[in-house]
């Protein structure tokens, strides 16, 4: 967060940050591939948070490292492991409406369209249209 009005929102909860976004209209017609999505988002969450940043790097192909410094590659990897979603991996509302305050904290550009988003209907969010735990509900319970 760079703007000073939005730093006090961080303190509040947990920040959701491994996520699918989804169109409601897809996830209408296409909830088995849905379902299958979020099965493998789980399926990751678990696998990174039960390893150690030397288990995930051994993991990803070897050409991740291309013109990298692997062990500085490795040291990002152990620096952000805290910042993971852990547990059940759903969104509460309270971690949504963070993510929607921090947004609107934040200065839109004064473009048109900046200030189209900044004061039109748009962005008028509906937080409980944000997200839909029943996916990871099910992953939790078949995984």
């Amino acid at each position: 967060m760079k703007t000073t009005s939005a730093k006090p929102l961080i303190k509040r909860s947990a920040f959701p940050a491994q996520s699918l976004l989804i169109s409601p209209a897809y996830i209408e017609a296409h909830p088995d591939t849905v379902q299958h999505l979020v099965n493998a988002l789980v399926k990751a969450m678990r696998f990174v948070n039960g390893r150690t940043a030397e288990e995930i790097a051994e993991k990803l192909p070897p050409d991740y490292f291309d013109k990298k410094d692997r062990s500085a590659q490795i040291k990002f990897i152990r620096d952000t492991l805290p910042t993971y979603a852990k547990g059940d991996y759903s969104f509460s509302p309270a971690a949504v409406k963070l993510v929607v305050d921090a947004i609107q904290a934040s200065a839109f550009d004064s473009s048109p369209e900046g200030q189209w988003r900044a004061t039109g209907e748009n962005s008028k969010v509906k937080i409980d249209q944000l997200y839909d735990n029943r996916f990871v509900r099910n992953a939790m319970r078949e995984l």
